[in-house]
């Protein structure tokens, strides 16, 4: 399971401002490991309002999940997949990814910092 590999990528959400939302057992996880912006949300068997309500009423700005081997369709991380899909929500499947995504928010990258060159131009 993915909470340890998570955890770091949790603090460096936090200290870019984001709050983090999570069901029960990856928001005690989080929680005991210093994040402290940490709003727990119900699985989908859990009633309402659940995840897929979070997802649909447009509170979430990024999903983070990460499929498990099988990716069967009844699965509450794929319905999560699907909804955020549905919803036009960003969706991150790769911690990698996350990470690389973390590195250029941590930069501050500003139009005044970017050359604009063109793909002609490279040699």
């Amino acid at each position: 399971y993915d909470r340890p590999e998570i955890l770091p990528i949790a603090k460096r959400l936090e200290g870019l401002g984001y709050r983090i939302m999570a069901t029960e057992g990856t928001a005690k996880f989080l929680t005991e490991n210093g994040i402290s912006h940490v709003t727990q949300v119900r699985k989908i068997s859990e009633g309402v309002p659940n995840v897929l309500d979070i997802i649909r009423s447009g509170m979430i700005d990024i999903i983070i999940n990460t499929p498990t081997k099988g990716n069967r369709t009844e699965s509450d991380g794929f319905k999560i997949r699907r909804a955020a899909m549905e919803c036009s929500v960003h969706l991150m499947t790769s911690l990698d990814t996350v990470n690389a995504l973390l590195d250029v928010m941590e930069c501050e990258i500003t139009p005044e910092k970017l050359d604009v060159i063109a793909l002609e131009d490279i040699k």
